[in-house]
């Protein structure tokens, strides 16, 4: 089958919080979760009673009856998060080595080197500035204080999709996003093509 082209881009632990997530909503869409839009229930009249206001939508600028419900239109096609215990998340950023005359890259645990490789004395953890090896337990624990938040703002949207990492390896964790990212280029693809053929129906 034909490869359909497409365009985008990928952007890695980012947002990290509700707050920055809304920001680069802001950025890209203009939305603001937190503007107030005057409707007519906001001041009460003590000649007429106003007609009952309809529930809120999460989400929305605008009250509306939940048969009007519909998800927040978003720049962000697909939100991929990837759900790592904190104990198997901390073994696998502390378990990274690399040779530091060859550059080679190795894991404790998933990818030492072989028997007949003379450079395990050598090996050193890699250099990190974003996250030094001493503050990795406090960036886990700030990530699982904003990540409830985080879910709940994106939630909103529809584009939030959790991968379960505990007991996966790096191959099959790769296989489940490709999996969503295909499906959503698929998915794309065939709204752009119906898209393309109601407008020729209208000529």
């Amino acid at each position: 089958a034909d490869v359909e082209p497409y365009m985008g881009w990928v952007v890695e632990d980012f947002p990290e919080t509700a707050a920055q997530a809304a920001l680069l909503e802001r950025c890209l869409t203009g939305y603001d979760a937190d503007h107030v839009v005057p409707t007519q229930w906001d001041r009460a009249s003590a000649l007429c009673a106003s007609t009952p206001k309809p529930p809120t939508v999460p989400g929305t600028l605008l009250s509306a009856a939940p048969e009007a419900a519909e998800r927040v239109p978003s720049g962000v096609d697909l939100v991929v998060y990837l759900d790592v215990g904190r104990g198997p998340a901390l073994k696998r950023s502390l378990g990274r080595r690399t040779d530091p005359e060859t550059d080679a890259a190795y894991h404790l645990d998933t990818n030492r080197p072989a028997y007949d490789v003379v450079c395990k004395e050598r090996l050193l953890p890699p250099t990190d500035p974003s996250n030094p090896p001493g503050s990795l337990s406090l960036q886990v624990a700030a990530h699982d204080t904003a990540a409830p938040a985080l879910h709940a703002y994106l939630e909103r949207f529809g584009t939030l999709r959790v991968v379960q990492g505990d007991g996966k390896t790096v191959q099959g964790l790769f296989a489940s996003v490709n999996g969503l990212v295909t499906e959503l280029l698929k998915a794309q693809g065939k709204a752009a093509k119906a898209t393309a053929a109601e407008a020729a129906d209208r000529k």
